[in-house]
């Protein structure tokens, strides 16, 4: 999101807005429009996040009939987008709490991680396009109807972060496990930097792990739930790196890397048994075809954007080269839909996807789609030759998938990936508007039909979401900044 806000053609919008100063992963002196995580460095103590500062933990059970349903409720909700646990393990973790009570060891923590991620998901609901989504009043009190969750699920998490220090001098896969857990709860709550935290312990304690065994980190000698969990630690850290380009030490240099992981097997962990085995196996290809999609979009970074800051001159002589890559990726692409399991195909269009995992694959689609031809949009803009045909085709393209990412995400539902798009909303919006200033200016039909609604919705999400974070309101003031600029330059722009 930085790095389009960088676009010399945002210099002169944001100006006046507010910035706030980080290092990056260079070591060179950086400011970041979308400061929510850097306040998070310069907070004083107790004001970091809405779960210190307002939720009180409410009094914590340990009761079957209280703990069961959380349980069932992390399986539904959260697994199934990262399946590091199995439903039998975590059962036997939890009877020793109701034939012991809760113990000051990783398996007490792993039950209280899964307590408190059960208590803070949602049930999936499909949300139609229509007009409701537009009326504050309906939003705002889907949301704020969880509030009650929250703090079950922030009575929980206190209970597992004093137990947390277990991981870090037990290293095993139950500590990183736990790890994991701690990092996607510090998502659902639009911590990064917490989660970043946890990411990288986990990703370390498997380092360690691996680096016990004789097979010196050979993957195939590797259990396939280490195998998962690299993967998980691994997305999670570089999604989380894309949006905050921090100095950081990475798993990623992992052989494992190389390969996909194992499916879950009977030899060394237990098997989920109905009622969840369907649920298990639509888990694992969601896993595997994510995984799949996650290696196109690292070929896409490696082809289409160069690590060099090349000067505005030298997109002529790179154009023929970018062109051919993304023809390339394009096909990868297209043979990645084609390759879906039945269970996880989706319609690229427009057609309604009411199944969950199709929805958050999709949405991921229209992500990598837009990455890809990002920068034919960045040519466009930054450049004068709007009759490049392949430019402007491509850019369009690129609009096209922000916007459908923009009129297909789902408001008020919380999950692991929550902070991730409310920062792509915002990128999004911002290209919208953007290129309607410079259409405007040149001539060209660039943007899709109604693209003013996908700006709107996006400002209507951040508005929403903002009551939980206020450090959100920097988000709203970059686009509503962009919006100002372009209603200036006489484009006139209606938001709803």
């Amino acid at each position: 999101t930085e790095s389009v806000l960088a676009w010399p053609v945002f210099g002169p919008v944001f100006a006046s807005i507010r910035k706030t100063p980080f290092l990056d992963q260079n070591g060179q002196r950086q400011n970041a429009y979308l400061c929510d995580w850097g306040e998070v460095i310069e907070a004083s103590p107790g004001t970091l996040t809405r779960s210190s500062a307002e939720l009180r933990p409410l009094q914590l059970s340990t009761d079957r009939e209280d703990v069961d349903p959380l349980i069932r409720r992390f399986f539904r909700n959260v697994n199934t987008k990262n399946p590091i646990l199995d439903y039998q393990t975590v059962n036997l973790h939890c009877h020793a709490i109701y034939e012991n009570g809760p113990m000051w060891n990783t398996s007490t923590c792993l039950v209280f991680l899964c307590c408190a991620l059960g208590a803070a998901s949602q049930e999936w609901h499909y949300q139609e396009l229509d007009a409701s989504l537009f009326e504050h009043e309906t939003t705002t009190s889907y949301h704020e109807d969880g509030q009650g969750d929250l703090q079950l699920a922030h009575t929980y998490f206190s209970a597992a972060e004093k137990r947390l220090g277990f991981a870090l001098t037990n290293p095993d896969s139950l500590s990183v496990q736990c790890f994991c857990l701690a990092g996607i709860y510090s998502m659902y709550i639009l911590d990064p930097l917490a989660a970043l935290r946890m990411f990288t312990a986990g990703g370390s304690t498997i380092q360690l792990l691996l680096s016990k065994s004789s097979s010196n980190l050979n993957i195939t000698d590797s259990s396939s739930l280490v195998q998962r969990l690299f993967w998980t630690c691994l997305k999670s850290e570089r999604e989380i790196l894309a949006e905050i380009p921090i100095s950081h030490l990475s798993i990623a240099n992992l052989v494992m890397l190389e390969y996909y992981p194992s499916p879950p097997n009977s030899q060394g962990e237990s098997s989920i048994r109905s009622p969840w085995k369907n649920l298990e196996e639509d888990s694992w290809y969601y896993y595997l075809s994510e995984i799949a999609l996650r290696r196109i979009a690292d070929g896409i970074i490696i082809a289409m954007y160069p690590e060099a800051n090349l000067p505005e001159q030298s997109f002529g002589t790179q154009y023929m080269q970018k062109l051919a890559s993304a023809r390339e990726l394009e096909t990868q692409l297209q043979s990645w839909i084609m390759s879906l399991p039945q269970c996880m195909s989706f319609p690229v269009g427009w057609e309604p996807v009411d199944k969950e995992l199709q929805y958050f694959l999709r949405s991921r689609f229209y992500l990598v789609s837009e990455l890809l031809y990002r920068p034919f949009l960045e040519v466009w803009i930054r450049t004068e030759q709007p009759n490049l045909e392949d430019v402007i085709d491509n850019a369009r393209k690129a609009l096209s998938y922000g916007f459908s990412y923009l009129m297909h995400s789902n408001h008020s539902h919380r999950h692991h990936g929550k902070w991730l798009q409310l920062r792509r909303e915002t990128t999004f919006a911002c290209t919208l508007l953007i290129s309607a200033r410079e259409q405007n200016m040149r001539g060209i039909d660039l943007l899709p039909s109604n693209w003013q609604i996908g700006v709107a919705r996006a400002l209507e999400h951040l508005r929403l979401w903002s009551k939980e974070r206020p450090a959100l309101q920097s988000y709203i003031d970059v686009i509503m900044g962009v919006h100002d600029c372009v209603h200036r330059d006489g484009q006139s722009v209606g938001l709803g």
